[in-house]
């Protein structure tokens, strides 16, 4: 996935941790930030093996109950 804002990304990375969905963002992994990129998207990574789960976490119905 890729978001535009860091709280935004934080909040969908915050959910897929507390699901036990391993993932990390773009900017936890570059050593400087985007200093040096004009790029100003964030990338939000998902374990190949936790990708499935994800998915179905994010795109998955929701009802009031599961709220």
């Amino acid at each position: 996935m890729v978001f535009h804002s860091v709280p935004q990304a934080r909040i969908i990375k915050g959910l897929l941790e507390a699901n036990n969905i391993r993932c990390f963002l773009s900017t936890e992994s570059m050593l400087f930030g985007s200093f040096f990129s004009t790029d100003s998207s964030i990338k939000l990574y998902v374990m190949e093996e936790d990708y499935s789960a994800a998915k179905e976490l994010l795109t998955g119905s929701w009802d009031d109950e599961s709220i």
